[in-house]
């Protein structure tokens, strides 16, 4: 039987370094790998949910901005000032008479008078005929904005305008109409009437 000659301890020493070293550089390779694994997952995920609620929020605008049958309301200005809130259109089709009373000029005061008008509304816009008792009549167009309603058109002897405010049934505001001279100078003033 042949006896091998005892290491040194240095020997031995040296040998346990270099298995102390690979083993040091394998476990930092390995938890290198793991934790780069981990981040690629997590980022994955964090992916994966913006974009289903990206999808999510774009399906819901779709079916927000799906047309529908029934007319939008018009924006008007509300109490606070903010215009971003709808105001209900008013619906003023059918018979309207009333009164009128002429401002200026003043030598034409004496030709306040009567009015009646027949209307038409479709989405926003006014269509009907206008009577003046002084014998004056013609057709008229116009809009609406939430109470808002205003109308013009020719009858003999120049234009005539209404614009005002309706209320339940009742419609008031300002008016200018042809002149009473002849002269070119339109009249102007106020009105008031109510639905028939």
């Amino acid at each position: 039987m042949k006896i091998l000659p005892r290491r040194s301890y240095r020997e031995r020493g040296f040998t346990s370094t270099y298995f102390v070293i690979a083993a040091a550089v394998l476990l930092t390779i390995l938890g290198l790998a793991y934790f780069s694994f981990k981040n690629s997952s997590r980022k994955a995920q964090e992916n994966s949910k913006s974009s289903n609620s990206n999808k999510g929020s774009q399906t819901q605008d779709q079916q927000t901005t799906q047309p529908t049958n029934t007319p939008e309301p018009s924006k008007g200005p509300s109490p606070s000032g903010n215009n971003d809130t709808p105001t209900p259109i008013v619906d003023v089709s059918g018979k309207w008479s009333g009164s009128y009373t002429i401002k200026s000029p003043s030598e034409c005061t004496k030709y306040s008078s009567g009015w009646s008008a027949t209307l038409a509304v479709k989405d926003n816009s006014v269509s009907g005929n206008v009577s003046l008792d002084i014998g004056l009549s013609g057709s008229v167009t116009g809009s609406v904005s939430g109470n808002n309603v205003s109308w013009s058109g020719s009858v003999k002897g120049g234009a005539v305008t209404f614009s005002g405010t309706v209320n339940g049934n009742n419609f008031s505001g300002s008016f200018k109409g042809p002149s009473c001279t002849g002269k070119g100078k339109e009249t102007s003033g106020t009105f008031s009437g109510s639905k028939q």
